[in-house]
């Protein structure tokens, strides 16, 4: 009885799925659908509307309370293409990673940043998400605006 209760739990175990992405692995950007960005937890920002917004007052959150945390922002351009942005904060750092290799009328790059302060600017329509006290930058990074409803 005991090995067919093991045997059950080892079996039931293993269809367990795990929905979270692995923290080293890399997100196949091959195929983009905003849909799937969207399910994955990223913040999505296109021309029709903006999804998971939420997630970026949650790492606001998490900076201020100085605790590792990271998030995904995917910009959908005009023509439908995706603008990939990595934004992470670990040890009072804050690194972003942009990504519009996809982006045919863009710069089609990576490039990245190393700040050290997050700062929000709010007025009637917008709030814009930028990094300041960046490595050999003078001026701010601007990450992404969404709207302020």
């Amino acid at each position: 009885m005991k090995y067919s209760l093991l045997f059950f739990v080892l079996i039931l175990a293993g269809c367990m799925g795990n929905n979270q992405q692995d923290s080293n692995s890399e997100i196949d950007y091959s195929s983009f659908s905003p849909d799937s960005a969207i399910e994955r937890g990223a913040v999505v920002i296109t021309n029709t509307g903006e999804f998971n917004t939420e997630k970026l007052k949650e790492f606001e959150a998490m900076v201020d309370k100085n605790k590792s945390t990271k998030i995904e922002i995917v910009e959908v351009t005009t023509e439908g293409s995706p603008i990939y942005k990595k934004l992470s904060y670990k040890n009072k750092q804050l690194k972003l990673t942009i990504d519009s290799t996809s982006d045919s009328y863009g710069e089609n790059g990576k490039v990245s940043y190393s700040c050290k302060r997050l700062v929000t600017a709010k007025n009637d329509n917008v709030i814009d998400y930028k990094l300041s006290e960046c490595k050999g930058h003078t001026k701010n990074i601007l990450i992404t605006s969404i709207s302020n409803n």
